[in-house]
This record gives structure tokens, C-alpha cells and sequence, in this order.
């Protein structure tokens, strides 16, 4: 029996080992023992050094369940049963192709439908955010800082005679103070507005923290939306609605405003401070609405050029 040199019996799992270490000067002593009482942490390691074909193959190795010799076990039986397990453990050949680490020809050949698929994909995502930068671009122009266009909307508001001067008779005096109670209503208006666009950014901020970007920005155009509602329910004898209206596009300048700035942030990481600029200026721009509103007035009241913009703009927006 000792001519088989059953002491020397090597399992496949063992000379696969003896294989792969012999590819790297530094595992060359490695020891089977040694690398079985090896923890995950010190495989992880070492399989950081060696081939990637190579690491699936030492971590099954490390893994397996025959990590001790099955020949040791069996010294106790009859030398027949010992050979007939011997020779069932001894692989049929005596070395593992190298061939065997090289990786098959169904994951080479499925390499290349792989990257084209990577490719589209990034295509396809590249196109749904420059659309959704289009559109964010749009709709900063259009809905966002609409407030700041105030000197146009008052002047329609002048014509219009809301908070008009009700002087009787000629007495010149009388009137200034009239005309300019008149001034410091319309100036109430623009200050409401302007503090709601400034107590609201904490909240828009929240908002676009739980909900995301786009529900934000939907629910800045919504905040629009009731705001030109409310300048179409609006006339000289109810005044009520143009403060509400003021307070609603203060609200909507923010929850525009910021969505968008971290849309654009996020959608083009190498480009974004040009974008950034682009939204700010967007931002600034959108005063020129009340401004295109104001050349129109001749023709349409403040009620009607108003529906106009509901209809027009921002429902189109909203839905995108």
C-alpha cells in the first residue's frame, strides 16, 4: 500500500490550487493548509492580486466542502475500499488545463450585445435629460420669477382703475391723499407677494427634499395656476383676489426656481455651472412675461390676458 503513496493523494480542489498558485511568484509557498485557515478578509485580499478570471475560482476553492482530504478519513478502512476511494477522488487527468480559467465562449460571445445594449441605454438616458432640461428651461422662463415684472403690472392696474382715486369736487388736496392711498394699496399688493416669495423658500426647500424635483416644480405651477385664477376673478370692485394672487406668485417663483437648479445640477454633472447660469438667467428673464402682458393690454383686460396665460402656458407646462 505504500507504493500508492496514499499519503501524497491530492484532491482535485488541491491541485487545482497548486495550479493557480504557481502562476504568482508571491503564492508559490502558499500551502493548502495555509490558505484554508485563511479568513474571507485575507481571500479577499489576495484575489485582489490575481487575475479577475482567476477569483471566483480561488473563493469557490476556499469554500469548498472537501477543503480536507478524504483520503485521511479513510485509513481506518480496508485497503480495497481505500484504493477504490483514492481513485475516485484522482481527477482524471493529472493537471487542470490552463484553458479552464479562460472564459467561456457563451459570456465572450455575449460581451458584445452587452455593450451595444450600455450604449443605447445611454443614448436613450441622455435624451430624457436634455428634454427634461428643455423644459425645465421653459418653464423658469415662463412661471418662475413672473413677480418681479411688477412695474408693468401695475400700470395695467392703474388703467384699470383698481384702487382708483374717488375725489369729490376740486379740491386738489383731497385728491393727492386719495391718489396716494391708491399708491400704497397697489403697494401692499407687491409686498405681500414679495414676502411670500421669501418666507416660502424654507418650505419649497422641504418640499423638493420629500417629494422630488419634478412634484416640486409641478406644484410650483400649480401655485401659478391659482394664482392667475385669481387675477381672472379679479375686477375694481373686488380687490380681495389680486392680494391672494400676489401671494400665490411669490410661492410659485421658488418652488420653480429650485427644482429646476437641482435638475440641472444632477442630469449634467460636467456642464453644470454653465447650466446653472443658464436657469438663473432664465430666473431673471421671466419678468419679461408681465412685459409682453402690458403690450397687449390695449386690446384685452388684465381678467382676460390672464386666462390667456392659464390657457396658453401654463396648463401645456403643467401636463408636460
Amino acid at each position: 500500500m505504500s507504493s500508492l503513496g496514499l499519503g501524497n493523494s491530492k484532491t482535485p480542489e488541491q491541485e487545482e490550487f497548486d495550479i493557480l498558485r504557481m502562476h504568482y511568484p508571491d503564492y508559490k509557498d502558499l500551502s493548502w493548509d495555509d490558505f484554508i485557515s485563511m479568513t474571507p478578509d485575507d481571500v479577499s485580499a489576495m484575489c485582489d492580486e490575481v487575475k479577475v478570471a482567476h477569483r471566483p475560482r480561488l473563493r469557490r476553492l476556499h469554500t469548498s466542502p472537501r477543503a480536507a482530504s478524504p483520503v485521511s478519513g479513510a485509513m481506518s478502512e480496508t485497503p480495497d475500499r481505500v484504493v477504490d476511494q483514492v481513485s475516485d477522488t484522482l481527477p482524471s487527468s493529472p493537471t487542470v488545463p490552463l484553458d479552464s480559467f479562460a472564459p467561456s465562449p457563451s459570456s465572450v460571445a455575449s460581451q458584445p450585445v452587452l455593450v451595444q445594449y450600455s450604449v443605447v441605454d445611454e443614448e436613450h438616458n441622455l435624451l430624457i435629460r436634455q428634454s427634461l432640461c428643455v423644459v425645465g428651461i421653459l418653464t423658469t422662463l415662463s412661471c418662475s420669477g413672473v413677480i418681479f415684472g411688477w412695474p408693468n403690472l401695475q400700470v395695467m392696474l392703474t388703467d384699470e382703475q383698481v384702487f382708483a382715486c374717488n375725489s369729490q369736487g376740486n379740491d386738489s388736496q383731497q385728491e393727492n391723499i386719495e391718489c396716494n392711498a391708491q399708491n400704497l394699496r397697489l403697494s401692499a399688493m407687491y409686498t405681500v407677494g414679495s414676502m411670500a416669495c421669501l418666507v416660502s423658500s424654507l418650505p419649497s426647500g422641504i418640499l423638493l427634499d420629500y417629494l422630488g424635483a419634478v412634484t416640486a416644480a409641478s406644484l410650483g405651477v400649480l401655485s401659478l395656476m391659482i394664482a392667475s385664477l385669481c387675477f381672472v376673478g379679479a375686477s375694481a370692485e373686488n380687490t380681495d383676489p389680486y392680494f391672494i394672487g400676489m401671494i400665490f406668485l411669490g410661492i410659485a417663483a421658488n418652488l420653480v426656481f429650485m427644482p429646476t437648479i437641482q435638475l440641472f445640477s444632477l442630469s449634467f454633472e460636467r456642464h453644470k455651472g454653465i447650466l446653472i447660469a443658464i436657469i438663473n438667467s432664465s430666473y431673471d428673464s421671466s419678468c419679461v412675461v408681465f412685459l409682453i402682458l402690458i403690450q397687449l393690454h390695449e386690446t384685452y383686460s388684465i381678467s382676460q390676458l390672464f386666462l390667456y396665460y392659464f390657457l396658453v402656458v401654463q396648463i401645456p407646462i403643467f401636463f408636460l
